[in-house]
């Protein structure tokens, strides 16, 4: 399995295509199955919690060029934190069932993910987590989902190569203007912060796997030939 991690705007899903393309060209039978089936129910609960709510509300700036929006207290969230962290486990599994269902039907011998599985799913809980801010229960909870998460990704991503696609905030928010939200720059060091630690544990995470870290800024053929080399010299070993 070939997990591509990084913020959006990246440049993630263009290196997961051409590397699709040339491990086809190779021989090779990949298939890019997207293992982030938790987002339609993350959606769904703020939406949920959201419309819930009518009177304990704060403003909050989701994105650099839009005004503050309307959202739930942290007390709300907190209140409704062990309902998320259900439907985020359910929706791991409904990933984890899916890679299954495409392994047996479409018999792909490589996976590629360009979403980015357990290690986006980690951040994107954990900023609600942190937004709601905690107390001691919270937190528990945040680490029997993170403990059991790995748990059940742990044979998925057995023998697996993560490329984590880097790039600048000064590149990304450039990106967001053109696609027309600009992503805060609290959430992404969050996310850049998250990935860091679960990186530095990759060999407790999973067996065998192998890290590669690429620029998202660039030469783009290049950073495929690095990604590509780190594949096939795990292939090769496997």
């Amino acid at each position: 399995m070939i997990v591509l991690i990084g913020p959006q705007g990246s440049g993630k899903t263009t290196l997961a295509k051409l590397l699709v393309e040339e491990l086809r060209a190779q021989g090779f039978r990949p298939c890019i199955v997207k293992m982030i089936d938790y987002t339609m129910f993350h959606i769904l609960f703020l939406r949920f919690v959201n419309r819930l709510v009518w009177d304990n509300v704060v403003y909050v700036k989701f994105y650099e060029n839009l005004p503050p929006q309307k959202s739930a207290s942290p007390t709300i969230f907190r209140r409704f934190l062990s309902l998320l962290v259900v439907l985020h486990m359910f929706g791991l599994v409904m990933s984890l069932l899916k890679l299954r269902l495409f392994r047996l039907v479409r018999r792909c011998r490589i996976i590629v993910d360009d979403e980015g599985f357990i290690f986006k799913q980690l951040p994107d809980l954990l900023f609600l987590v942190a937004y709601s801010k905690p107390g001691v229960r919270e937190l528990k909870l945040a680490g029997m989902f993170s403990k059991l998460s790995v748990v059940l990704a742990r044979n998925t991503l057995r023998g697996g190569v993560i490329v984590r696609v880097k790039a600048p905030y000064s590149v990304l928010r450039e990106r967001y203007a053109r696609r027309g939200l600009i992503e805060p720059r609290s959430y992404i060091e969050f996310q850049d912060r998250v990935y860091d630690i679960v990186l530095r544990y990759l060999s407790v995470l999973c067996n065998d796997c192998r890290h590669v870290e690429v620029d998202g800024v660039g030469d783009v053929m290049r950073h495929l030939k690095q990604a590509f080399n780190a594949i096939i010299t795990h292939e090769d070993h496997e």
